[in-house]
C-alpha cells in the first residue's frame, strides 16, 4: 500500500542522450523562430536516433516513434501574414 505516485509497478527503460548545444540567448530576448525550430528539429532528430538504438533492448524492437504536433500549439513553420 502506498508508496510512489504510480497505483501500478510497471518496469522502465529510461535512456539518456548527448545534450544537444543551444548558442546562449544572454540579452534574453524572444528567440528567432527559425533557431527555434532549427534547435527543435535537432531535438527530435536525436530523441528518434536514441529510440531506434534503444527500442530492442526496451522490449519495442517492433515498434515506430511517432512525434505529433501539439493541437492548437503555434507552429513556428507555418508563416502568417
Amino acid at each position: 500500500q502506498g508508496g510512489g505516485p504510480m497505483p501500478y509497478r510497471h518496469p522502465m527503460s529510461i535512456a539518456i542522450g548527448e545534450p544537444i548545444k543551444v548558442p546562449p540567448n544572454p540579452s534574453r530576448s524572444r528567440p528567432d523562430p527559425a533557431l527555434v525550430d532549427e534547435y527543435h528539429a535537432k531535438y527530435v532528430a536525436a530523441l528518434e536516433a536514441l529510440f531506434e538504438k534503444h527500442k530492442a533492448e526496451a522490449g519495442y524492437k517492433d515498434r515506430e516513434l511517432h512525434v505529433l504536433e501539439v493541437p492548437g500549439h503555434k507552429s513556428h513553420k507555418s508563416k502568417s501574414k
